[in-house]
């Protein structure tokens, strides 16, 4: 009888065991499940971003385009830190429930994504850098059009101003030295006509795109204007 007790209480115990872990592996298994979906969800995010990211250019494309893909990793980037950190969470959970053994897959995959959320973050840092710059410089020169343009326009009215013969000799004599004088003017802003459309040159050859042909024509009608 004793025995059979003994028996009884350690099929209970066994039993109890078997209980206990297949609860433990059934805990496992959704928390697996969760490590599986959150998985998908960050990697496929950080994926399409890099990929994204590493083919736009601003030195071969237009800033609109770099500006809309900066724009979308800005948006996007603060929810997939928080999925992220979510993912890292349980598969924390899912290694106490391992008895706090390390799985190395798992931590692969955290190294491969904090690897890939840097990369992420240091190329949409240059792509904001190299842009700016761009746009500083396309700023640049079309200031410097639209002053020229406004110079030229004062010239032609000093010109128009002057160009009359009639009056006496002293106003005739003084529209001369106006007119000495303008030309002379306008001679010594040859160059940075010159120079705006070497800037432009230098500019466009640099980053490859067509968003300074417009000011290189507005460049050439200022010449024009001028010769």
């Amino acid at each position: 009888k004793a025995q059979s007790s003994s028996s009884k209480q350690q099929w209970t115990e066994t039993a109890k065991r078997l209980s206990e872990r297949r609860g433990q592996l059934e805990e496992q298994l959704v928390v697996w499940e969760e490590v599986e979906s959150g998985r998908e969800e960050v990697m496929g995010w950080v994926g399409g971003v890099l990929q994204r990211l590493q083919a736009t250019d601003p030195h071969r494309h237009d800033t609109a385009a770099t500006r809309s893909s900066l724009a979308k990793y800005t948006t996007e980037v603060a929810n997939m830190e928080d999925s992220y950190e979510s993912l890292c969470n349980r598969i924390r959970t899912l290694q106490e429930l391992n008895e706090n053994q390390p799985i190395e897959s798992l931590q692969e995959l955290q190294t491969s994504l904090d690897a890939q959320f840097a990369e992420a973050a240091k190329l949409a840092d240059s792509l904001d850098v190299k842009v700016t710059e761009f746009e500083k410089q396309k700023a640049d020169v079309e200031a410097g059009v639209d002053e020229t343009d406004s110079w030229l326009k004062t010239m032609r009215e000093k010109l128009n101003a002057i160009d009359d013969l009639n009056g006496s000799d002293e106003e005739l004599v003084d529209r001369l030295k106006q007119a000495k004088s303008t030309y002379q003017e306008l001679e010594s802003h040859g160059p940075e006509i010159e120079a705006l459309q070497t800037r432009i040159a230098e500019i466009t050859s640099q980053y490859k795109c067509g968003e300074l042909a417009p000011v290189a024509k507005d460049v050439a009608m200022l010449k024009t204007k001028y010769e």
